[in-house]
């Protein structure tokens, strides 16, 4: 954790996306199938006169073409996905807290926007190992177990700066025909209980999206249940845009992966 939870860590950054493992590491044939069972999900309302789409394997020769070429075809370029953890995951975060913790590893990048410092511990208060000021622990939490109305302002403000990262991208140029747009949310959460009927409400709201997909809508067989939890983050991972989430070793734009 010391060292993983620094920016010492990211001194490995190139040697880890030039190794064969971020180059050449595929998704299995059980994953891919659930992948590709699931797409209708994801169907944005730009796209819904198109009766079905290709695979979105890494072989499949759709997926081989160019990133400009695919959008036309692959859902998951409207989608935005985001990763809401609930349930044990309080415990994780009030430990990060009290050590007083930044983002792990890759998320330290300085590409990446978002950044969180924590604030220094104080000289003048005497701390035992392990702990943190109320004031700390309080901004901490704040990114670790965002609130509804946080969540939904954080994922409005994203999707606006992704828009507006895609107008200037295009100065000057005529918008292609279905150049995405992001009218899909992927909601991710271990949430069991009514707070997350309430931050699907809160979203619905004030979102004005085409569609929200959470897992109860995921489609598996038994054999794809197995998997399921690789499979539901390869994904969110495929998404064009994503929240707590995100793979920029495949060529994601920072732009595209955000943090609570």
């Amino acid at each position: 954790m010391w060292f993983w939870g620094s920016e010492r860590s990211i001194s490995l950054w190139d040697a880890f996306v030039a190794s064969p493992v971020s180059r050449l590491l595929g998704t299995s044939s059980i994953v891919q199938s659930a992948i590709d069972d699931n797409l209708k999900l994801f169907i944005p309302s730009i796209l819904a006169s198109l009766s079905s789409f290709p695979s979105t394997s890494p072989s499949n020769e759709h997926a081989a073409s160019s990133a400009g070429s695919r959008r036309a075809l692959d859902p998951f370029a409207h989608v935005l996905a985001i990763h809401v953890r609930r349930g044990d995951f309080k415990e994780a975060c009030v430990e990060h807290a009290r050590l007083n913790s930044s983002f792990y590893n890759w998320n330290l990048l300085p590409v990446l926007p978002d950044k969180f410092t924590p604030r220094p511990l104080p000289d003048s208060i005497p701390l035992a190992p392990g702990t943190n000021t109320p004031e700390n622990e309080r901004a901490i939490l704040e990114r670790c177990l965002p609130s509804i109305e946080a969540i939904v302002q954080k994922v409005m403000e994203a999707r606006e700066d992704y828009s507006t990262s895609l107008r200037r991208s295009r100065s000057g140029r005529k918008k292609k025909k279905h150049e995405p747009e992001l009218d899909v949310l992927y909601v991710m959460s271990n949430d069991r209980t009514e707070w997350l009927h309430a931050l699907l409400d809160a979203l619905r709201e004030d979102g004005n999206w085409a569609r929200i997909v959470v897992n109860k809508d995921l489609e598996m067989n038994p054999q794809q249940q197995d998997v399921g939890s690789p499979w539901t983050w390869t994904l969110a991972e495929g998404q064009l845009f994503s929240l707590a989430m995100g793979r920029l070793a495949d060529g994601k734009a920072p732009i595209s992966i955000r943090f609570w």
